[in-house]
């Protein structure tokens, strides 16, 4: 039955794909979306790394912006594409811990009600790899 009504979340729309323009975070993101909804990804500049002109304060305020956004949506499920700079912040936001991020790394985040959990946190792919070295 959950697996009914969450197939019927997605045909609906309840689902919101948002990528960084970077042509990676679309590559990553974009055959995720295509392949378990009928909605469109969204290319969001607020997704996007620190900027060279911009401080530390000025890329919080960016992220935290963009995450206030998306809680005012009507989505169930969200799925983020951004990068190892954006990350950190929004889980600081979200969670209250700093957390450091490297290429590649992924984040899964619930939101049920007014509970929050933060279900996995993979801050470096190579915790995968059999022959990375640290």
């Amino acid at each position: 039955r959950l697996r009914s009504l969450r197939n019927e979340a997605f045909v609906q729309g309840k689902s919101h794909f948002v990528s960084s323009p970077k042509k990676r975070c679309v590559e990553t993101l974009g055959p995720l979306q295509r392949a378990i909804s009928s909605g469109e990804l969204f290319i969001s500049p607020q997704l996007d790394e620190q900027q060279e002109n911009e401080n530390n304060e000025g890329f919080r305020v960016r992220v935290e912006n963009f995450m206030n956004s998306l809680m005012e949506g009507p989505w169930n499920w969200i799925f983020l594409c951004s990068h190892g700079d954006w990350l950190p912040f929004a889980l600081e936001y979200l969670q209250n811990e700093n957390i450091l991020m490297r290429k590649a790394a992924w984040v899964e985040y619930e939101i049920i009600g007014y509970r929050r959990i933060l279900t996995w946190v993979v801050p470096d792919s190579r915790l995968f790899c059999a022959n990375s070295e640290f």
